[in-house]
């Protein structure tokens, strides 16, 4: 069925620079956005601003947002106080969350709000038991 997508990623839902996902890095559950897209063809990597296949992706560069408290995450290192950013491969991605009004980004301070359904998932990816599973 093409309705059947990877990590909420399909022809309808393509996943881009800029929008948000749910990431699972280093036992952590996090919220990353995206801040570009790589494929690699021969030996370069090419930067792409909308993709369907994540799996042909070579790698990500995202910003990463770790949860401080119920609904509100940092992007801040708390013990250097830099912004972390990094690439990340796409086997990373759980569920991408795309850019809505369940997302505020409040960017004088670069802290990170989410509301309902990304809220939800968010949630249930951070449970042990589907941790466990992913």
């Amino acid at each position: 069925m093409p309705e059947i997508s990877i990590a909420n990623i399909s022809k309808f839902y393509p996943i881009n620079s800029s929008g948000f996902d749910i990431a699972y890095i280093k036992n952590t559950i996090c919220i990353i956005q995206i801040l570009a897209l790589y494929f690699k063809n021969s030996n370069y990597h090419f930067y792409i601003k909308a993709y369907i296949h994540i799996d042909k992706l070579s790698y990500i560069a995202t910003q990463i947002f770790l949860p401080l408290h119920f609904n509100l995450f940092s992007c801040f290192d708390n013990r250097q106080g830099f912004t972390i950013a990094i690439h990340i491969p796409s086997s990373y991605l759980i569920y991408y969350l795309e850019n809505g009004n369940f997302i505020r980004l409040d960017e004088k301070v670069r802290l990170l709000t989410i509301t309902g359904n990304a809220l939800e998932q968010f949630h249930y990816f951070n449970q042990e038991e589907t941790k466990k599973m992913l």
